[in-house]
This record gives structure tokens, C-alpha cells and sequence, in this order.
């Protein structure tokens, strides 16, 4: 048979078995057994120590050896994963799938296949002489070469057509982009040091262009294509764009198409035969797997019409492949029956390349049981917390220290949605708890956390403000928590015009609300006909910013207050008051089992948006005016809460610290108004089987009064036992 007989064959082959694999429909398997293999894949390979990280890119050498993650991401959105899969690498030569994908889907398959080729050149990935072997396949214009070595790479970023080098870039960074399904950025330490380096690819690229493989300007392919191989991914961004290819060009969890179906098995088929660089032919043989690998340490698989997976794990081989990631991928393959020349993947015909996004229902909550005693007193109807507002304000003010409480208040019940739309998924959330407030303080009743609904960047019900960040909150038993939190949920309307993993900005507009302190003058009849009023919605937006180390957030609210005289007399108590309010806060991650949350609020007349406070405005003595002997006074506020999550092992763990909030109290409060606050707790908790926890907590507060020197603790200790449940229907 001749080469170019049996190279057409090959390319047959290989195609027809591309399309029948996409037209396999996706094997349901349990999510447990999935988990459980990429589970069984790290536990088994993550103290493998063969192989050496890449050295000819100096930067590559820099890269920590023992960085290891598995993700795995099936055709229909779901994903799994273990170990470190946030830490981003350069992408390296995978990033050639997706430009030769990103070629083929705006030029056709032929396109590349006449300029560059789809064959083997059974040579090195960087080899000059391969280029210099390199023939055309006489009566097909085709030459023997494949953009997945070096010289057909460069050769294909030169065929993504722009004005500019940077609308080309903008074209190749937003392919990407699609594929991975977040905005991913170019790591410039690794930029630079490959284009420090990368001499070797100079003269390919004027070989190529010499040679009629490039028909533009050479050194602005060969810039783009360094600029690509440097583009910052993590273990699951890579899964994602494997699980792209293997559902039919369509990322699983954006929806949104990136190349055509009838395109991928063109793509599929040059990572069959070039995609691990030396041993392709090897890693096909034993596993089946459509693949690519970058020198960076990653490789991605894809077994179609059912999941990709990556994995990065920077150690190579001699061939230049991860030693980890090609032992992780056979394995979970091989358990998941991923091989797509597999017995059970060639006995159907069916054409369904894969299930649609199907809505989804999950029913969650827990019951969670506190008993405890109150070493000191504290307000009956809140005998669970350490709320210090609701601690005496006057000696013995009730009745006498020690009790023992018990209660399962927290126990919640949640039922959410996602249901796919032209526009994006629609997702909603009802949750409630026991915990009784206002009127039911003190109740075990059902009480409504969340009602919010979110299309895209739009939502809308009751939802945490965007003045407050959940994630300050620390890992603790106790309901209230900490004194010196901005911790409210409210009714509002949002738009979120950025998100991503890295940036999220939202603005809201909230239901307004406030409340005022007549202090000394509470009995006087001319304040009997005081009313409140919002004229306009409060104002909120939050601006966060994400790494691996952790994030910071700055939010900011701004609200109206208004009150009206409504009493026929010679006095005009009328009033207004602007109120607002800066929240900074942040979480570190300050090696693997330990996480620092902290946050500061300042401000005044927000005292509505923290987790426990007293009143907005305070009245303020203004006699020399006798029209308006009193106004209203915003409470200027400063709040502090610093706290540590330590994790001692898988099952137990520890948040310990302190908060605190100071009020700067009008002069017309009584002198036992509420000044300010502190906060402390130190838990132990336990998880002995997956969805069960029990802990003990101790907690200390203090109130402290305006003027009359008072001041009350609060002490207590409580154990508790929680159960999660979780149901899930379709998705």
C-alpha cells in the first residue's frame, strides 16, 4: 500500500470513528462512582515521584513539582474534581487544539489540511528537519506535517486572520475564552522568559514562511503563538474545554456553542494520532483517548459524548508528557469505561451526541439540635445567642444569672432551581429556618431566609445585601455571631455586569428601612407624631476581587432617611438624614487548613445593615433653635471582626476571634443606650461520617453603655448536632 494510500485511510479511519464516538449518546453513571474514581486517581498517584518539570523555559523550571489536580467535566455540565485545580499553569502546546479548532471552524477543515496537514512527522514537536522532510502528498496538495508540533502551530496562529496583531489576538484570546468558559490572561513571568527562549521557533517560523507555510509576517506568528502557550490555566479551566470537544463543540456549562459539531471530529483526530508529541501512537493504543499535552504539566482527554478530563501535574517524561496526568487520566478512564473503541461504544447507531441541559431540583436543609447553658442572663426570647444588644442593660435587669437552653431553631429547609433559557440559566432559591424574630422572637416557627430568582446578570426577591459578605461569617455554632458585621438580607433588585472567577461587581437597590431613638425624650407628646419615610431605595454595590490566596471585597451603601411632624403644634420636628456606609472585607487563605476572615464597616445611620446593632438616628439636643429643639442624628459606627477557620484534619476543625462595634451615641440617648459591643468564641467540631457534625463552643460578650458606666457579659457554652440532607432531581 502507499504512504499516501494508507495515510488517506488512516485519516478515514480516524474520522469515521471520531463521528461514531460523538454520536454515542452520554452513559449516566452515578456521580458517586465518577467522584469516586478521580478520588481513587489522586489517592493513588499523588506520591508518584518520576519525571523532571521542563527546563528550557526557564519559567517552567520555576513551577512547584508537587502541584497536582484532577477535573473532570462531563458532556452534560457536571463537574468533579481533587486536589489542586485552582492553581493556574501555562497552557502550552494545548493551546494548539483550540487555535487549529479556531482555524477550522472559521475556514473549514480543508483549510488546514492543504496549508498545513493532519499527518504524523514522526519527529520531534520542535524538530527543524522535520520541516525540512516535509513533503506534499502528490495528487492532494497536502503536506506531511499537523499543527500540534511546533512548526504546524505557528503555521496555523498565522492563518487567524485580523487587521492588527491585537485583533488577532483578541480572536485567539476570546476562542479560548469560550472554550474554557471564563476570561483567562496571559501569565507574563512566562511570556517573557519563552520569548527570552524561544529562538528555536524564530527559525521555524522563517523556515515555514520560506517555505509557503506561512504566508504573512512570521515574527508576528510566532510572538501570538508564544503569547498563546503563556495563557494562565487550572486543572478545571482545561477539563472544561476537553468536555467542550466532548460535547459536540458545546461548553457544558455556558451553553454556548464554540465550534461546530460537525467540525470536532476533525479536531479529534489530529489529537489522536499527534497529541502526546513521541508516544501518540502509545497513549492511543492503551487508552483510546483523543488527547493533547502541554510542557506546562498539563494534558486534557476527552472521551466524546461523555466527559473531558485534565489533569496537571508539572513533571515530565523524556517525551515531554506529565508522568502523573497520563497515569490519572488511563485510570479514570479505565473505570469509567471512557475509551471510545470500546466494546460498548461501537454496538450503537444512535445519533443523539448528547443530552440537552435539563432543569433541575434540589430539596436541602438540616436539622441541627443546640443545648447549652447561660452563664450570665440575657433577654429570655434570645436565650440561644449572644446577642448584646439583648444583654442587661441595667443590673439584674433579667433576674438572676445560670440557665440551660435547648432548641432546634436553626434547622433550615431550601428548595432551588436552574432551568436553562435562551438567556442563560434561570435559578431560583426558597429557604426558610425556625428562628423566630420580631414578633415571634423567642418562637420555633418558619421564618423566610431567601425568595430570589436570577436570570443572567439579573435578580430580583430576598437575598444577602450586597452591603454584606456571607463569607466573613466564621465557622461557628452560635446563631447571631459576631457584633461588628454588615449581616442582612433584603428584599432588592440586582444587576451583575461583571462575573468571573477572578472580578464580580453588583448594584442593587434595596427595600429602605431605618429606625430612631427619642432617648430622654421618648414621653414628650410632641414626639408622639413622628413618622418615618424612604423617599428612595437604599443603594448598594459590592466590588470583589479573587485569587488563590483568597479575595477582597469593598462594598458601599448609601441610603435616605426621612421623618415627618405630623403633630399640630408650634414646633416643626421634621427631618432628613443621609446615611452611609463602607464594607471592607476579606478572605485569606493562609496555607491549605487555614482561612482568615475579617472585614471592617464604617459609617453612619446603617446601624439597619448590621448583624447587631440598635438604632440609625439618634436624637441630638439642639435647644438654641425653638422652632426644632431636637434633631436627628445619624449613628456614626465602626465595626472590626477578625476571625481564624483552622482545619486540624478531614474531620475536625476550629474558628476562633473577636469582633466588635463602636457607636458614637447622640447626646440625647439615655445613658443606657447601647454603646458598644465585643464578640469572642473559640468551637471544636467534628465530622465523624460525610453530613454529620457535632461541636462545643465557648462564647464571651460585653455590652457596654452610653454614659451611666454599665456594662454586662455574656457567657456561654453550647453543643450542637447538625445533619445536612440534600435531594436532587434532573439536572
Amino acid at each position: 500500500m502507499s504512504r499516501h494510500v494508507r495515510s488517506i485511510a488512516v485519516r478515514a479511519c480516524l474520522l469515521g470513528l471520531g463521528a461514531l464516538a460523538l454520536a454515542t449518546p452520554s452513559s449516566a453513571q452515578p456521580p458517586a462512582q465518577i467522584q469516586q474514581a478521580v478520588d481513587a486517581a489522586y489517592q493513588r498517584f499523588r506520591t508518584l515521584n518520576e519525571g523532571k518539570n521542563a527546563d528550557y523555559i526557564p519559567a517552567l523550571a520555576k513551577v512547584d513539582p508537587n502541584l497536582f489536580g484532577i477535573a473532570l467535566v462531563t458532556a452534560d455540565g457536571k463537574v468533579y474534581t481533587a486536589g489542586d485545580v485552582k492553581t493556574e499553569v501555562s497552557i502550552q502546546s494545548i493551546s494548539k487544539v483550540f487555535t487549529m479548532a479556531q482555524v477550522i471552524q472559521e475556514q473549514g477543515p480543508d483549510a488546514i489540511e492543504k496549508r498545513i496537514g493532519v499527518d504524523a512527522t514522526g519527529a520531534r514537536f520542535n524538530s527543524i528537519i522535520a520541516i525540512e522532510a516535509v513533503r506534499t502528498v502528490s495528487g492532494t496538495g497536502a503536506p506531511e506535517m499537523n499543527p500540534l508540533v511546533n512548526p504546524g502551530a505557528i503555521s496555523a496562529t498565522s492563518m487567524v486572520m485580523g487587521p492588527t496583531s491585537d485583533a488577532v489576538w483578541a480572536k485567539i484570546i476570546g476562542f479560548h475564552n469560550a472554550a474554557a468558559g471564563r476570561q483567562l490572561s496571559v501569565l507574563q513571568d512566562v511570556y517573557k522568559s519563552e520569548s527570552d527562549s524561544n529562538q528555536r521557533n524564530q527559525a521555524i517560523g522563517a523556515l515555514m514562511l520560506a517555505y509557503g507555510y506561512i504566508k504573512g509576517n512570521w515574527q508576528q506568528a510566532v510572538d501570538l503563538y508564544t503569547r498563546q502557550c503563556s495563557i494562565g490555566v487550572n486543572a478545571q479551566d482545561l477539563a472544561t474545554m476537553a468536555a467542550t470537544l466532548a460535547a459536540a463543540g458545546k461548553n457544558p456549562i455556558t451553553h454556548s456553542q464554540v465550534i461546530d459539531a460537525a467540525k470536532v471530529p476533525n479536531v479529534l483526530a489530529v489529537m489522536s494520532t499527534a497529541g502526546l508529541y513521541d508516544d501518540s501512537g502509545k497513549w492511543l493504543y492503551h487508552t483510546g483517548l483523543p488527547a493533547k499535552s502541554g510542557v506546562g504539566g498539563g494534558i486534557i482527554a476527552v472521551s466524546p459524548g461523555k466527559f473531558g478530563i485534565a489533569v496537571v501535574a508539572p513533571p515530565l517524561d523524556d517525551a515531554g508528557n506529565s508522568v502523573k496526568a497520563q497515569r490519572a487520566i488511563e485510570a479514570i478512564s479505565a473505570a469509567l469505561g471512557g475509551n471510545p473503541y470500546g466494546e460498548s461504544q461501537v454496538q450503537t447507531t444512535t445519533v443523539q451526541v448528547t443530552s440537552p441541559p435539563r432543569p433541575s431540583l434540589e430539596i436541602y436543609g438540616f436539622a441541627m439540635l443546640d443545648m447549652g447553658h447561660n452563664f450570665k442572663q440575657i433577654h429570655p426570647d434570645w436565650y440561644d445567642t449572644l446577642r448584646l444588644t439583648k444583654l442587661p442593660a441595667s443590673p439584674n435587669e433579667f433576674g438572676e444569672d445560670n440557665s440551660t437552653f435547648s432548641g432546634v431553631r436553626q434547622s433550615r429547609l431550601g428548595v432551588r432551581s436552574s432551568t436553562p433559557t435562551t438567556m442563560g440559566d434561570l435559578k431560583t432559591i426558597f429557604e426558610f429556618e425556625l428562628f423566630g424574630t420580631g414578633v415571634d422572637s423567642g418562637q420555633t416557627t418558619f421564618r423566610l431566609r431567601h425568595a430570589w430568582g436570577e436570570l443572567g446578570a439579573f435578580g430580583a426577591g430576598q437575598y444577602w445585601s450586597p452591603f454584606t459578605d456571607p463569607d466573613a461569617f466564621p465557622n461557628s455554632l452560635e446563631y447571631w455571631g459576631p457584633t461588628g458585621l454588615a449581616w442582612y438580607r433584603n428584599v432588592q433588585v440586582r444587576w451583575t455586569p461583571i462575573r468571573d472567577d477572578n472580578n464580580s461587581l453588583m448594584i442593587a437597590l434595596e427595600r429602605p428601612g431605618a429606625s430612631g431613638d427619642q432617648g430622654v425624650y421618648a414621653d414628650r407628646i410632641e414626639l408622639q407624631g413622628i413618622k418615618a419615610r424612604f423617599p428612595l431605595p437604599d443603594f448598594s454595590a459590592a466590588y470583589k476581587y479573587s485569587e488563590k490566596w483568597g479575595y477582597v471585597r469593598v462594598a458601599a451603601q448609601l441610603r435616605k432617611i426621612k421623618w415627618d411632624d405630623t403633630l399640630n403644634d408650634n414646633l416643626d420636628l421634621s427631618g432628613d438624614a443621609t446615611g452611609w456606609g463602607f464594607n471592607f472585607s476579606s478572605n485569606l487563605n493562609a496555607g491549605k487548613n487555614d482561612v482568615i476572615r475579617m472585614a471592617v464597616v464604617v459609617g453612619e445611620g446603617i446601624e439597619n445593615s448590621m448583624n447587631d446593632s440598635p438604632v440609625d438616628i439618634g436624637i441630638q439636643k439642639n435647644l438654641q433653635d425653638p422652632l426644632r429643639p431636637v434633631i436627628g442624628k445619624p449613628l456614626p459606627i465602626v465595626g472590626t471582626s477578625f476571625f481564624l477557620d483552622h482545619k486540624w484534619n478531614d474531620r475536625l476543625s476550629t474558628a476562633v476571634g473577636y469582633s466588635r462595634q463602636d457607636i458614637d451615641n447622640s447626646d440625647g440617648q439615655a445613658p443606657n443606650a447601647f454603646k458598644a459591643g465585643q464578640y469572642f468564641l473559640g468551637n471544636l467540631l467534628y465530622t465523624p461520617v460525610p453530613n454529620v457534625m457535632v461541636g462545643g463552643e465557648y462564647q464571651w460578650g460585653r455590652r457596654e453603655n452610653f454614659s451611666d458606666g454599665f456594662h454586662s457579659d455574656g457567657v456561654k457554652v453550647q453543643f450542637s448536632f447538625k445533619y445536612n440532607f440534600s435531594w436532587k432531581l434532573g439536572g
